[in-house]
């Protein structure tokens, strides 16, 4: 493209034979192209750049209500460069997150496919406390067992078989809203398979909240209100709201429960002893 757009622009001066407006034409063409490199380069660094860095380049308050927009638009478009473990049992990774982001896996990077060994490097780490582990390190023992399917992300096989080689008990439960409250009320962590839009559960069929496609997500506990709290490595903001048990259900079509023998995770027990 670069060499057509050089002969284009030298075809187009030779054709003026007034050296005062080749010199002109010129000076325009390399303006305008330089202006929309400049453009491009801009967008690209908003939406990979830290955001505090960014508002420090702009001269933009980070409380004010401008900087506030701008975290929504990051959280929006699922813009983030760092794991979340304040505040959390689980830790929260993300697939964009630059450290891992562009790492092969099932035939294209952890960004685009990697949401399976991210939930299950969630789920490691927050059970085991093995903060070695994260999706990058997921991603390629997934690829060493054969579970990444180029096209389609994870197998299955992942989230039991793979689950267990790092020491949790992994069961394949029912997806009904009260196979979902009764494992988490039981202290353990499940990872969900969501579905897109239309897709037919067996509660109904499925909004495509959380994908337009396949994807994993964790499930991470309980409110006081009973609310199912969510980890979602595609989006800061989802993982930052909790939903019923029934719409859980009904957004996915496969679920997997985890514990760990060696923690005691019932807190009232924990209590007592």
């Amino acid at each position: 493209m670069t060499k057509a757009l050089y002969i284009l622009i030298k075809e187009l001066a030779i054709r003026l034979i007034d050296d005062e407006k080749r010199e002109k034409l010129m000076i325009a063409l390399i303006i305008g192209i330089t202006t929309i490199f400049l453009f491009f380069a801009f967008t690209y660094y908003i939406v990979t750049s830290p955001l505090s860095a960014l508002l420090n380049v702009i001269g933009v308050d980070t409380t004010s209500d401008t900087a506030i927009i701008l975290e929504d638009f990051k959280n929006e478009n699922n813009i983030k460069d760092d794991a979340i473990y304040e505040g959390r049992d689980i830790p929260l990774f993300f697939q964009f997150d630059k450290k891992w982001a562009n790492h092969s896996y099932a035939g294209t990077t952890i960004k685009i496919a990697g949401c399976g060994p991210s939930a299950l490097a969630m789920v490691v780490v927050g059970l085991t406390g093995d903060t070695s582990i994260n999706p990058q390190t997921m991603a390629d023992f997934s690829t060493s067992r054969g579970w990444a399917i180029n096209g389609a992300g994870s197998s299955w096989q992942l989230m039991t078989t793979g689950a267990t080689e790092f020491g949790l008990n992994a069961e394949n439960v029912s997806t009904s809203a009260s196979s979902i409250i009764e494992n988490l009320s039981q202290g353990k962590v499940m990872i969900v398979s969501t579905c897109y839009k239309g897709y037919t559960t067996p509660t109904g069929v499925s909004t495509g909240y959380f994908t337009n496609g396949g994807h994993f997500i964790v499930l991470t506990g309980l409110t006081e209100d009973g609310r199912v709290k969510v980890n979602d490595s595609w989006s800061e903001k989802k993982s930052n709201e909790t939903f019923t048990p029934e719409f859980i259900s009904n957004e996915i079509k496969g679920a997997w429960a985890y514990s760990n023998d060696d923690l005691i995770i019932d807190k009232d027990i924990e209590k007592e002893i």
